[in-house]
């Protein structure tokens, strides 16, 4: 089975003041999320798992931020609750 461009996931970013983290959605969906939150986030979400660029930006490796992070940008560490 080939992929292809459109069965690629969506990355959605969050930006705060000192941070920007991402997470990654199905195509398509966040779009009807917005307009219906009734649609289960479990439906939208490809993945729970949160990701950052150590400083910001577009460019640079991306990775799981440290718990501390969390904390501070979200006063969680919950991932699901994030």
């Amino acid at each position: 089975m080939s992929s292809t461009i459109q069965d690629a996931a969506q990355m959605v970013t969050y930006k705060t003041g000192e941070a920007e983290f991402s997470v990654y959605a199905v195509p398509g969906q966040v779009e009807k999320w917005r307009r219906d939150h009734n649609i289960p986030i479990v439906d939208v979400v490809e993945s729970f798992d949160i990701y950052e660029v150590p400083g910001g930006g577009h460019t640079g490796l991306m990775g799981r931020p440290p718990k501390h992070v969390l904390e501070r940008a979200f006063n969680t560490t919950n991932e699901n609750e994030i």
